[in-house]
């Protein structure tokens, strides 16, 4: 019974992968010099965000959800009811020294929606038991 079960598993996972990687091409040739979008848009902001979460915790010492890397004039801007994407966020901060930043939140992005789908298949199967 577990067999079938991890088999099945691994095809859908695969294959979500496969989805993925077709859905964004070509993102995934061009890892390290592109982005989901124009720098302008919220690509931009959520690459910031990745970038200001890591700097503050690891560079400074100090809560995410405060920075002095913008409007500093002014003290600590808070970031607590700014759009994070916390999980997101944590999970980029081991990966970004070593493949850089923008490869990072590429790589992150991809994994969140191989991720989204893959929970929906198992809500799928839960919820239908098939």
């Amino acid at each position: 019974m577990v067999l079938p079960v991890i088999r099945v598993g691994a095809v859908v996972l695969t294959g979500y992968i496969g989805a993925a990687i077709a859905a964004s091409w070509p993102l995934p040739r061009h890892l390290s010099t592109h982005l989901t979008g124009p720098p302008g848009s919220d690509a931009g902001v959520y690459l910031w965000n990745t970038w200001v979460f890591r700097h503050e915790l690891v560079d400074h010492g100090t809560s995410p959800f405060l920075t002095d890397a913008i409007l500093s004039l002014d003290g600590p801007t808070p970031l607590a009811l700014h759009n994070y994407t916390v999980l997101a966020n944590v999970a980029s901060m081991a990966l970004q020294p070593m493949l850089g930043l923008l490869t990072t939140f590429n790589v992150v992005y991809l994994a969140n929606v191989v991720l989204a789908a893959t929970g929906m298949f198992v809500l799928a199967r839960r919820v239908t038991r098939s």
